[in-house]
């Protein structure tokens, strides 16, 4: 849905308050959607040339970099755990 949405706002404010929240939204706790929110991040990431707003840009750019920043670390966090695990027995 926000996928086909995205793209149609030509509007650039329009187009950042959508993403803002989006991004406002906490990650999930559940290992198994890291990687889809990874993509999924990335994906907006990829939207930004069609804002013409440097401003704008750029804290999406930020919003979207502090996002893939904590789920990499907490899946960094989580491969750790599993081999401490696999090294403990």
């Amino acid at each position: 849905m926000i996928k086909d949405t995205l793209p149609t706002v030509t509007d650039g404010y329009n187009k950042f308050e959508i993403i803002k929240i989006i991004l406002a939204k906490p990650i999930p706790q559940d290992p198994e959607f890291y990687p889809f929110f990874i993509n999924f991040y990335q994906w907006i990431k990829g939207a930004l040339p069609t804002v013409t707003n440097d401003y704008i840009k750029f804290e999406i750019q930020k919003l979207i970099s502090q996002k893939l920043t904590t789920l990499t670390n907490l899946q960094f966090q989580e491969i750790q755990k599993i081999l401490d695990e696999a090294l403990a027995q």
